[in-house]
C-alpha cells in the first residue's frame, strides 16, 4: 500500500520488499544486509521499492516478462507450462466468481468482504506470474471493498475483469497453454 514502506522503515525495520517478491529484489536485499559492506545501512543502502508508483498502466503489456523470466529461472522452462496451467485454472474459477459478483456490486447488495478476499488472492497470484496490472487493480479493489466503497468497487470491477482476461490470453500465448475444451 502507498506509504507502507516508509511507515515500516520509520518503525525500525531495516528493509522492505513488496509482493510479488522477485528473485533479483530478494538477492539485492540479501546482498545489502549479509555483509556486502560493514557500514550501517541508511537510505542509500536500501534497495528501491518496486511497488512505489502509480499502480500500473492500463495501456501497457498485460504480462511483465521479467517476472515470468524469473519464474522460468526458478522452476525451469519444462515446469512453467504445468504451473501456468494450474494458475490459469484457478484464475478462471476466480474470474467466474468475480463476474457473478459484478451485478450485485452495482445493485448495492454485494458481499464486499467476499469480494475483498477474491481480490486479495487474485492480486497475489497475478503478481507471481507477471500480471502486474491485474495485481495493482486487484489490490485497489481489495482496499476499496475493505473501506466499504461500493461505488468505486463497482467502477473498478469491469476493468479488473478486462485486465485479467488480457493476462490470461498473454500467458496462454507466451507459454503455449491451451484453453480447455468446453
Amino acid at each position: 500500500m502507498p506509504g507502507t514502506r516508509e511507515l515500516c522503515l520509520r518503525a525500525g525495520m531495516s528493509d522492505y520488499l513488496t509482493k510479488p517478491i522477485s528473485r533479483a529484489g530478494l538477492l539485492a536485499a540479501l546482498d545489502c544486509w549479509i555483509g556486502a559492506s560493514e557500514t550501517k545501512a541508511g537510505s542509500a543502502g536500501v534497495p528501491a521499492d518496486p511497488g512505489d508508483g502509480s499502480g500500473g498502466d492500463d495501456s501497457g503489456d498485460a504480462l511483465d516478462e521479467a517476472v515470468l523470466a524469473d519464474l522460468v529461472e526458478t522452476v525451469g522452462a519444462d515446469n512453467l507450462a504445468l504451473i501456468v496451467d494450474s494458475f490459469l485454472d484457478d484464475v478462471s474459477r476466480r474470474l467466474e466468481r468475480l463476474s457473478a459478483m459484478a451485478e450485485s456490486v452495482l445493485a448495492g447488495t454485494a458481499d464486499l468482504r467476499a469480494l475483498a478476499g477474491e481480490a486479495h488472492d487474485l492480486s497475489s497470484l497475478a503478481g507471481s506470474f507477471g500480471g502486474m496490472t491485474v495485481m495493482h487493480h486487484a489490490w485497489r479493489m481489495e482496499v476499496l471493498c475493505r473501506n466499504g466503497d461500493r461505488d468505486q468497487a463497482g467502477q473498478l470491477l469491469p476493468v479488473l475483469l478486462h485486465e485479467s482476461a488480457r493476462l490470461e490470453r498473454s500467458l496462454r500465448e507466451r507459454t503455449g497453454v491451451q484453453r480447455p475444451a468446453a
